[in-house]
């Protein structure tokens, strides 16, 4: 409604469904993403194989770390895309509730 637009970082547990960390910026570059896999590698006990879709910031930034990283997708992103429609849903609700 008022032009702002915040993007949501967020990283799944694919086996456990936990989320790892959830970040949210104004913009989309390779330095946020380098910023935000550090944060997820915080919390993280090993390297972890880490999916990607097809953007190229993730790619920098995991290249930029030494991580091993997969490009997917369909299959195991499914686990973060359930997630990302369900925060959607909530937020759209949320937002559609409040007078203003």
């Amino acid at each position: 409604m008022h032009g702002f637009r915040v993007y949501v970082w967020s990283a799944v547990d694919v086996d456990s469904g936990e989320i790892l960390a959830i970040y949210a910026s104004w913009s989309r570059s390779m330095l946020i993403a380098l910023k935000f896999i550090k944060m997820v590698l915080d919390r993280c006990l090993n390297k972890p194989m880490i999916i990607v879709d097809g953007r190229p910031w993730y790619r920098w930034a995991l290249d930029r770390l030494g991580l091993e990283y997969r490009y997917e997708r369909f299959s195991l992103r499914n686990t973060f895309e359930r997630f990302f429609r369900y925060l959607k849903e909530r937020t759209r609700r949320f937002y559609n509730n409040i007078n203003t």
